[in-house]
């Protein structure tokens, strides 16, 4: 008489240890798959997106770097004129009080 429900004669297939590493395989490669097709694709949009955003607020950053630029220069300039007719100024005045 052979039972095949006798413990010594289980299959390989039937092993814990087999069952437990293809349930570990499966398992993988569902995570896998899943980071690929789902998980890597939105962080690639979302890297887009900020590397967008970054480059926008680096060209508003220029533009407001180079209309300080101008700003400043204009300014500088104008304080050289106005120096130069202050410092006439006193030399007129120098040369009134010299009288």
């Amino acid at each position: 008489m052979t039972d095949d429900s006798t413990p010594g004669k289980r299959g390989w297939a039937e092993h814990p240890v087999y069952i437990a590493g293809i349930s570990v395989a499966g398992t993988l490669a569902i995570c896998i798959a899943t980071y690929k097709e789902v998980l890597l694709p939105a962080q690639m949009a979302r890297s887009e997106f900020e590397i967008l955003t970054l480059n926008q607020s680096l060209e508003v950053l220029k533009a407001n770097s180079t209309k300080v630029a101008q700003v400043t220069e204009k300014s500088k300039l104008n304080d050289t004129v106005e120096l130069k007719k202050l410092s006439s100024e006193l030399e007129l005045i120098k040369d009134e009080l010299k009288k």
